[in-house]
């Protein structure tokens, strides 16, 4: 909570070498995962307890692959500064990261010059100070820079998740009409194949009925011809029966 007392720890000034790297090693996991090397190496260097060559390698070593692991290398390489090594690792986090040094330390962090151990001159350090609020301030606002652009990128994105849900919507609507119109189209199709049958049907019963009078036809003509040949002997058999 804001404006919350944080007890006060055991003066750092006060403590000995190994006591301070008790205090950091028991903090070691938290501090290797909320630490960036290249944020606290400028103000080690400063203090001359990293050299450029131990800067090069801990941020340019191979078998380095991620930020844990540069971090805690940068640990083992103060440890063999001793208790400096320790006091400017615990300054710098009280320039560059107060939460973490009150969670290491329970001490509420402070840029008094009377704070600092001695190991920077006061000098120096206000010069250092400033180059870090400068570089903090400068931070901020490309975060906030970033920030923005991620905004505006998000609004796109939710722009574009919207299009996409109606586009979404628009294809179930469709496919729902594809559906529909597909399960007419199968009705038709059985319609017309059973059209189909019937015209097949009527087509039968059309060719039956027209060899049926054909046939009458022709018996019809059997019988015409019949009749003719009867209307002709008819005559000839009543002359024989006159001539009697």
């Amino acid at each position: 909570m804001a404006g919350e007392c944080v007890p006060e720890g055991p003066n750092l000034k006060e403590m000995g070498e190994e006591e301070l790297w008790e205090l950091i090693n028991d903090n070691r996991h938290r501090i290797s995962l909320g630490v960036r090397p290249c944020i606290l190496i400028p103000y080690l260097r400063q203090v001359k307890v990293l050299t450029e060559v131990d800067e090069d390698e801990i941020l340019s070593c191979h078998n380095l692959t991620n930020r844990c692991m540069r971090t805690s290398y940068m640990l083992d390489l103060l440890r063999t500064q001793g208790r400096n090594g320790a006091i400017a690792l615990l300054e710098g986090l009280m320039i560059h990261y107060p939460t973490l040094y009150t969670q290491v330390t329970g001490r509420k962090p402070s840029t008094e010059p009377s704070r600092f151990s001695g190991l920077i001159k006061y000098s120096e350090l206000t010069e250092y100070l400033i180059r870090a609020v400068t570089g903090m301030q400068t931070e901020l606002q490309e975060a906030r820079n970033e920030a923005g652009k991620m905004g505006a990128r998000c609004s796109f994105l939710e722009s574009e998740v919207r299009q996409l849900m109606a586009q979404e919507e628009k294809s179930r609507h469709l496919q729902t009409e594809n559906e529909r119109l597909q399960r007419h189209l199968s009705s038709l199709q059985r319609d017309v194949t059973k059209l189909k049958d019937e015209k097949c049907d009527l087509y039968i019963r059309y060719t039956a009925a027209i060899e049926e009078k054909s046939a009458i036809n022709g018996r019809l003509h059997d019988l015409n011809l019949q009749a003719s040949c009867f209307l002709k002997i008819s005559p000839c058999a009543s002359g024989r029966q006159t001539c009697y």
